[in-house]
């Protein structure tokens, strides 16, 4: 049994996770990592380490978000939170006092400060991580040390440190290649796929299940990428659907390549935006050939476009489209006051399973399409994988806080705009003032609920359901 300390380090920023990742474990501790929120809630529920290193700026929420939900989870709130971040406003300090999290700010001392940090909430002694390096668990071959025995893997760190903190970049003087990314979870097609394709000049990234494809697409957008309809965490259609619906990945060319044939589905995965749709096995020449086409023509559109696409700013940003502010009134002269059935995919997260019961049976006759959450980690999960319109949260739920998930939402590109009902028995200020903060709609627990929440829901959702008629 592995008996060294644990640490979670949770960044996305691949090249200072890796080296902070060195540091630790040449000081003897065992390391888990997550590039974005989602998966940092996950390892630190899975592992129980005892300190998180956590970023500010990730995929899929914020960290500070991510802390809170730490914070209030009976069983990882006693984990010593630290907060490394580039953000210097004194909100972020303040918020990491809130917190009790430690506050390192990312520069060229960052490891000198995290370091004494690290051996006091751990118990170590500095001798013991000075002489780590040599610890068999570390594999540390003797045959580096050749010409270059003045030279430390500290003191290299030491260097990469101090040009993060400076700001300097290495650049590669060679053009980058064209790439695509391939959502396919037949590891073997597409590892062949992949090899083919860069023998032919094109750079290739594998994801092997639809929700890491459109996670890597938004953190990292490719030049085009081939996707694969049947997967086990749900159809390419919905990953199609996230794609052209997210600002970020709209305009890059989908392939859709799969063994299926149903005139049907291609007909859907051309409606939803695919460039277009080929069958397995494929003629390889043919593909590579669309492949570059649409490369290519995506690469001359984004040159040519001058002027934002203005239209999809006023989709967002047209007052008239907004969801109502905090605090408005919600009366029958505002709202549609028909019964008209309506179309959507609501999230309802509570604990209070009578009353989640209740919700769930009350959105499903008015037409809505319900999926339900009894903590916090499982609607962030849920959210991940289902295409929702609303999302409707309770504020105390168990692993985690209903505002914290809601504002891990609000920074997540993919439900960015997604409009949010707090439900909540808290009548207080404070629970007030963070909903109009993260602008989502506070409604207080009452025997009349309903009442209130019906017209809201229906407000929310007319303006989609106008644009899709």
């Amino acid at each position: 049994m592995n008996s060294r300390p644990k640490i979670l380090i949770a960044d996305d920023d691949n090249d200072l996770r890796d080296l902070l990742q060195c540091r630790c474990e040449q000081m003897g501790l065992q390391v888990f990592t997550a590039d974005d929120v989602l998966n940092a809630l996950n390892t630190a529920r899975e592992h129980r380490p005892e300190v998180i290193c956590m970023d500010v700026e990730m995929p899929g929420g914020n960290g500070l978000a991510a802390c809170e939900m730490l914070a209030n989870d009976d069983q990882l709130a006693n984990i010593p939170l630290i907060i490394i971040t580039g953000r210097t406003e004194t909100d972020v300090e303040r918020r990491c006092h809130s917190l009790a999290a430690y506050y390192v700010p990312k520069a060229t001392d960052t490891w000198s400060r995290l370091k004494p940090l690290l051996i006091e909430l751990l118990d170590l002694t500095d001798s013991s991580t000075d002489s780590s390096t040599s610890n068999k668990d570390m594999n540390i071959n003797a045959d580096m040390h050749t010409s270059n025995a003045d030279r430390t893997v500290g003191d290299l760190l030491d260097t990469v440190f101090s040009l993060i903190g400076s700001g300097e970049q290495i650049v590669q003087e060679c053009e980058p290649k064209p790439w695509v990314l391939c959502i396919d979870d037949d590891i073997d097609f597409s590892e062949g796929l992949g090899r083919r394709l860069e023998a032919s000049g094109i750079g290739v990234v594998n994801a092997f299940e639809g929700s890491d494809g459109f996670r890597a697409a938004s953190k990292y957008p490719p030049d085009a990428i081939i996707l694969d309809y049947t997967m086990p965490d749900g159809s390419g259609d919905n990953v199609l659907r996230r794609l052209k619906q997210s600002v970020t990945t709209r305009s890059i060319p989908v392939i859709v390549l799969t063994g299926h044939t149903e005139p049907e589905i291609r007909m859907r995965m051309t409606n939803l935006g695919a460039s277009a749709f080929y069958t397995k096995p494929v003629d390889f020449s043919v593909l590579v050939e669309d492949l570059l086409d649409n490369i290519s023509n995506a690469r001359e559109k984004v040159a040519s476009e001058v002027i934002p696409d203005i239209a999809a700013r006023i989709d967002v940003a047209d007052p008239k489209d907004a969801a109502p502010s905090f605090g408005s009134n919600v009366t029958s002269s505002n709202v549609p006051s028909d019964n008209q059935p309506l179309r959507g995919n609501v999230l309802i997260a509570d604990d209070d399973r009578d009353l989640l019961n209740a919700l769930t049976l009350r959105c499903e006759r008015i037409g809505l399409s319900v999926v339900t959450a009894e903590d916090c980690m499982t609607a962030l999960s849920t959210s991940e994988f289902v295409d929702l319109d609303l999302a409707i949260l309770d504020v105390d739920m168990p692993a985690g806080n209903g505002l914290a998930t809601c504002e891990m939402m609000a920074h997540n590109s993919a439900l960015r705009g997604m409009p949010v009902i707090v439900l909540t028995g808290k009548c207080d200020p404070a629970t007030q003032r963070r909903c109009e903060q993260l602008h989502a709609h506070y409604v207080l627990k009452s025997p009349s609920q309903w009442a209130t929440l019906e017209p809201l829901i229906r407000k929310l959702l007319a303006g989609e359901l106008a644009s899709s008629s």
